[in-house]
């Protein structure tokens, strides 16, 4: 949780007062303590075994059951969408990529945070020279966690 707490701290101007979308929630530790400054923060998983029950509990947050390839929620809802330690377990991340895009604002940005080594690996590795083929706009910030943004043009 130190290292959630230190992103929302580093990244507080994507979630203070803002829509918030966490793909492949897992646990839903990031959610938590987003919720507490955020406007609203929706979190979907491909199924529900790791989610707490602690999410029923706090108003401005709502989990749904969704694959993140396939979202159903409607275009620029979010004004952030955020991955947090999952790069490794979704199938397919440039359509999740896609959807996130799709899903928010204008000028809103997609997050995909990792403090796991394999999730590095694969941001270095395949994640950035699909963005550059894309020609998306991000930025990398390195540290005990990476962090790539890309932002919705």
């Amino acid at each position: 949780m130190k290292m959630i707490e230190q992103l929302l701290a580093q990244e507080s101007g994507y979630f203070t007062d803002r829509s918030v979308l966490e793909i492949a929630c897992g646990g839903a530790e990031l959610t938590i303590l987003a919720a507490r400054t955020a406007k609203e923060v929706y979190c979907i998983d491909i199924e529900r075994k790791r989610v707490p029950t602690v999410l029923n509990e706090i108003d401005n947050v709502y989990f749904k059951i969704m694959d993140a390839c396939n979202m159903e929620f409607n275009k620029d809802k979010f004004d952030t969408a955020v991955i947090w330690n999952a790069v490794g377990h979704l199938d397919n991340l440039p359509r999740v990529i896609s959807e996130s895009m799709r899903v928010l604002k204008p000028e809103g940005v997609l997050l995909i945070c990792a403090s796991w080594k394999l999730d590095k690996v694969i941001m270095e590795e395949s994640l950035l020279p699909f963005l550059d083929e894309r020609h998306y706009s991000y930025i990398v910030k390195n540290g005990k966690f990476d962090v790539i943004v890309i932002k919705k043009l």
